[in-house]
């Protein structure tokens, strides 16, 4: 046996309530050790109204060469320049994607959540989403389910493929190797430093390589 690289990368998704210098601290120290491909930042009424301290979480992130993009707020989105915007479970996503692709235009980045359809999934690629989330945010369906969509849909298309909600070394390395192209990990605003770079590191152990014969 032996070790073999993966193509799959975290993006990191951070609850942006508020908006507080510990967020930006935290954000920091995570993006320091530089694992993180992307950056997801959940608004809420409260950081939405504080549009200029998000702005700066944003621009923390594309200082390093890192997109960030926007939790289910394109306007948002636009207003504090982020690379785009990923709409979460629960709508319909193709009129969500094309709502977005409005509001953002064609250069941003649009991708959205579809639960474990692969109906919607195959309407998004045809529409022309940067990517698909696969994930069990619908409540239907377990994790064998959800590494099934993964596999079935990294074999057929070309369009990247996201996993939501990995925070396990061994879901990370077993998503990976059916095809993931990225794994969202959740870190909670007020997560401690150490914890969440604990996190992180196991899931990058976990796609950074795999065995093979």
């Amino acid at each position: 046996m032996g070790r073999s690289q993966t193509n799959c990368r975290i993006c990191l998704k951070l609850g942006a309530e508020g908006v507080s210098q510990g967020q930006a601290d935290l954000l920091g120290a995570v993006l320091e050790q530089g694992a993180v491909a992307c950056v997801l930042l959940t608004s809420s009424p409260a950081s939405a109204g504080n549009a200029g301290a998000l702005k700066r979480l944003v621009e923390l992130v594309q200082a390093q060469n890192i997109a960030a993009l926007i939790v289910d707020d394109a306007e948002l989105a636009r207003v504090v320049r982020a690379d785009g915007v990923h709409i979460g479970a629960g709508v319909e996503p193709v009129a969500a994607y094309r709502a977005a692709r409005d509001v953002l235009g064609e250069r941003a980045i649009v991708g959205i959540d579809v639960g474990l359809s692969r109906h919607m999934a195959m309407s998004l690629g045809e529409a022309g989403a940067d990517y698909v989330a696969f994930s069990l945010a619908g409540g239907d369906g377990d994790a064998d389910d959800l590494l099934d969509q993964v596999a079935w849909w990294a074999e057929i298309f070309e369009v990247p493929c996201v996993v939501a909600g990995v925070a396990t070394e061994e879901a990370a390395q077993t998503f990976a190797v059916a095809g993931a192209d990225f794994v969202i990990v959740d870190l909670a605003a007020d997560a401690p430093v150490d914890q969440a770079l604990g996190r992180i590191a196991a899931v990058r152990r976990g796609i950074g390589a795999v065995e093979v014969a």
